[in-house]
């Protein structure tokens, strides 16, 4: 389950890891101490997490050895992207669902924001019940932890927390404050647990089906289609480019220059020549040259280290051109 888990965050954004750390550290903390056997408890976890390193090593490896080639390094923009996008206490309690991007700045975005009522509804009754000291003692110091982490996530997502931001933006990058929503999430569901186990077996079970109609109630929109368009598809594809992971042309080679992105793009380019036959796979890029005399041909791909050429059929030595093609 650990392994599964592990490699679960890691495929779907390694920077989520980053958030759940604190998290699953306090989580592991409490279990380590609350269990008898401890050397097994240690065991189970170090081959846990060495199984999920190892269930998402075909990404791990190659983002490790070729992240260095990428502009991503030295792009600047994502060092300021914090700045507009915190979000305000209250669309943490309620926001409603838009269509469209972030533009400006996360608090009149058309993304919602809101944690869910289920959510709340389990941090304030776990911190009822610590203050009114109806947790069990191997439970209270889980609980207050969770809770303080919350809080702090909470503090993080919001204006308050720029000093701290300013900060951490020397060490790492973290482009979005509202990552956060995931531990926070997260750390609602265990508390969610832990409330259960405070009640008799008829009260948990009526609890649970409480907050399972909560979440699905209050979630009841999101099954919908929230607005139908007519957009052709060559516009969503272009979009996809311009405005979402890859906004700052980051995933590009460090020699790239991502102007000829917005230019139309030739396979081959070269003074007097045509090229036919082309045919690109995932994997490969191949087209036959016309040309009255030897020349220099820049093929229209961007060289990444790896990557070979072959001419006649016969692997050939090749030099990078100013903007960065083969």
């Amino acid at each position: 389950i650990l392994a599964i888990g592990l490699s679960g965050i890691i495929l779907s954004h390694i920077m989520h890891l980053v958030f759940t750390l604190p998290a699953i550290f306090i989580f592991l903390f409490w279990a380590f101490f609350s269990i008898k056997d401890k050397i097994n408890f240690i065991k189970n976890i170090v081959f846990g997490v060495a199984l999920g390193v190892l269930l998402s090593s075909f990404y791990l490896v190659p983002a490790a050895a070729y992240n260095q080639f990428t502009r991503a390094q030295k792009e600047s923009g994502f060092s300021q992207l914090y700045n507009r996008n915190f979000i305000s206490f209250n669309q943490l309690i309620y926001s409603k669902w838009g269509y469209g991007p972030i533009i400006n700045n996360a608090k009149n975005g058309e993304n919602s924001f809101q944690l869910g009522f289920a959510q709340w509804i389990s941090i304030i009754v776990l911190a009822l019940l610590i203050t009114f000291k109806k947790i069990p003692k191997s439970y209270r110091s889980l609980s207050i932890d969770m809770l303080f982490v919350f809080a702090f996530s909470i503090f993080l997502m919001l204006d308050y927390s720029k000093f701290i931001w300013s900060l951490l933006i020397k060490f790492t990058v973290i482009d979005f404050p509202y990552r956060l929503l995931l531990p926070t999430a997260f750390i609602a569901s265990v508390c969610a647990g832990i409330v259960l186990i405070n009640f008799s077996k008829k009260i948990q079970i009526l609890i649970l089906f409480l907050l399972i109609f909560v979440a699905l109630y209050t979630n009841r929109n999101h099954i919908n289609v929230n607005q139908y368009t007519n957009f052709p598809i060559s516009t969503y594809l272009n979009i996809e480019t311009e405005i979402t992971t890859n906004t700052y042309n980051e995933y590009l080679p460090l020699q790239a220059n991502p102007k000829l992105l917005n230019k139309p793009w030739n396979e081959a380019v070269g003074e007097n020549l045509s090229a036919f036959n082309v045919k690109q796979t995932t994997n490969s890029l191949s087209f036959e040259l016309n040309t009255p005399k030897e020349a220099t041909v820049s093929a229209g791909q961007f060289y990444f280290p790896g990557q070979n050429l072959y001419v006649d059929n016969k692997i050939s030595q090749f030099d990078v051109d100013k903007e960065g093609r083969i």
